[in-house]
């Protein structure tokens, strides 16, 4: 099966910003934690941003901060059928 699962990278973030001001704020939470786990979240959460970004650029989804015009769209003329 060749399934991937999708969860949107802000939920990721945001879920990984809580553990992370839990475990500095309670020594409870950050006991039940790996050693290092504090460290290389805050490290990864801090290059996703930019992973995000690079990946948008990438593919061509992103476009340039200054860059505010939308496309234009050609408008399509209706069809007729003939009765």
């Amino acid at each position: 099966m060749n399934h991937k699962p999708h969860c949107p990278v802000p939920v990721i973030t945001y879920n990984g910003n809580l553990i992370v001001a839990a475990a500095q704020k309670y020594p409870k939470v950050a006991a039940r934690l790996p050693a290092n786990y504090l460290t290389e979240t805050t490290t990864a959460l801090g290059k996703i941003p930019a992973d995000v970004t690079g990946q948008k650029f990438a593919k061509g989804e992103a476009s340039l901060p200054h860059s505010k015009s939308k496309p234009s769209r050609k408008r399509r003329e209706p069809i007729l059928f003939a009765a």
